[in-house]
């Protein structure tokens, strides 16, 4: 591309899902069109060195959105929870705002997870995926899922005066080593 054609730095603020998910654009509105989803306790922001190299490179557009609790996009409803598999929705909703039937997926860590899920389960939505510290969701035996189920529920569940105490930062980091 030469120097007239190429895009500008400063990302287009957006506001997708009638409101409720924050966006950043990159690039022409007419160019294909790639989501870049964040990690854990990031925002759309994250992406603002790379995205606009990306644009230039490739002439496509870019939109990062801000997944629900991240960023300026809003919280989850009272009573509702912030599992892996409800940013699918988040992407699902983005894309149908943007007129996306299926999205090259550009994911950094969470946003990595997050994009594995939604490709496992609905592949025909997803084109491509490129992911950034790409680790995937934990997994464990279908066996022992009962027993993940259940420790999740009565963790959930637990009222805040019984959450646990620990004496000191090692019997702490131990209990999290162990899985409690």
């Amino acid at each position: 591309m030469n120097d007239a054609s190429r895009v500008g730095t400063a990302p287009q603020p957006l506001s997708l899902a009638s409101g409720r998910l924050a966006a950043l654009s990159w690039g022409r509105s007419d160019a294909p069109t790639w989501l870049a989803l964040h990690g854990w306790l990031d925002n759309a922001a994250s992406f603002s060195r790379l995205a606009p190299q990306l644009v230039n490179a490739l002439g496509i557009r870019i939109v990062a959105i801000d997944f629900r609790g991240h960023g300026h996009s809003a919280h989850a409803p009272a009573g509702s929870d912030y599992a892996l598999w409800d940013y699918t929705h988040d992407v699902l909703d983005a894309m149908e705002a943007l007129g996306l039937e299926q999205a090259t997926l550009l994911a950094h860590s969470m946003g990595a997870a997050v994009s594995c899920l939604l490709a496992a389960a609905l592949p025909e939505k997803v084109a491509r995926l490129i992911l950034i510290d790409g680790l995937g969701a934990l997994n464990t035996p279908a066996q022992e899922t009962p027993s993940q189920l259940r420790k999740g529920l009565i963790a959930h569940r637990r009222p805040p005066s019984r959450a646990p105490r620990y004496p000191d930062i090692e019997s702490a980091v131990a209990a999290r080593v162990a899985g409690g």
